[in-house]
């Protein structure tokens, strides 16, 4: 039986073998880390004036467009106060024609001395009064306006908006946190570097006649890329 099996063996074809003959090219070296993405802009929108928040005009996470209205602050008082203020700049201005107009007389009478000199400067003394008036009158419509632009909260530049941290019907003080807007396009990734990676990528670079910019040491002996950074090892623009 085994002389059979081993004739039989023999019968058998060979069985064909590839050969591959080593190659040699050149390889891209990757480098893998975690990392977190952190927004090119990113602004918390922040209350200027006190009020009860009226309206919230965006759903929270989508994306907004530059001045587009996001928060409504109660502009009842605001307005309110901007009409007072325009009608104290239509007094003062009545009030420095009328002095202006006072004076002049003065000084056409001072010629044939129907009036003192005592008269003539206060006549001067209350045109300058009313001109002040005037400025100040003028300068409180300015801020009583200003307050009004801001009980609309708008986007300052065009983004995502986080969920909201007030809702309607909230009393809303200055330096109050409504929302937090970011820009996503592009992004910027911070990763940690280790010091042997730095060293081999910085020559390699050198090699390749390309600038590296400098790398930030960090307490535990790594190395993080400024955010300045270099493209080698932070991925400056996502999609």
């Amino acid at each position: 039986m085994q002389s059979e099996t081993r004739v039989d063996e023999a019968q058998q074809p060979a069985e064909t073998v590839s050969v591959v003959h080593p190659v040699k090219t050149e390889m891209t070296r990757y480098l893998e880390e975690t990392g977190t993405a952190e927004a090119l802009r990113k602004v918390t929108l922040v209350a200027q004036v006190s009020g009860t928040l009226k309206s919230i005009n965006y759903e929270d996470g989508t994306r907004v467009e530059k001045r587009c209205p996001l928060f409504v602050i109660d502009p009842a008082e605001y307005q309110a106060n901007l009409e007072k203020a325009e009608g104290e700049v239509a007094q003062s201005e009545a009030s420095l024609i009328n002095a202006q107009t006072a004076y002049k007389r003065a000084s056409c009478l001072s010629k044939s001395a129907a009036v003192s000199k005592a008269e003539i400067d206060e006549a001067l003394a209350n045109r300058d009064i009313a001109q002040g008036q005037l400025a100040s009158s003028k300068a409180a419509l300015e801020l009583a306006r200003i307050d009004v632009e801001h009980t609309q909260i708008t986007a300052p530049f065009s983004g995502y908006v986080t969920a909201h941290k007030q809702d309607v019907g909230a009393l809303i003080t200055t330096s109050t946190e409504l929302a937090i807007i970011m820009n996503l396009d592009p992004i910027y990734v911070n990763f940690t570097v280790p010091e042997s990676e730095a060293l081999r990528m910085r020559r390699a670079m050198k090699g390749r006649g390309e600038a590296f910019r400098s790398l930030k040491a960090s307490e535990g002996g790594g190395r993080h890329a400024q955010r300045s950074g270099l493209s080698a090892v932070r991925h400056d623009r996502l999609c």
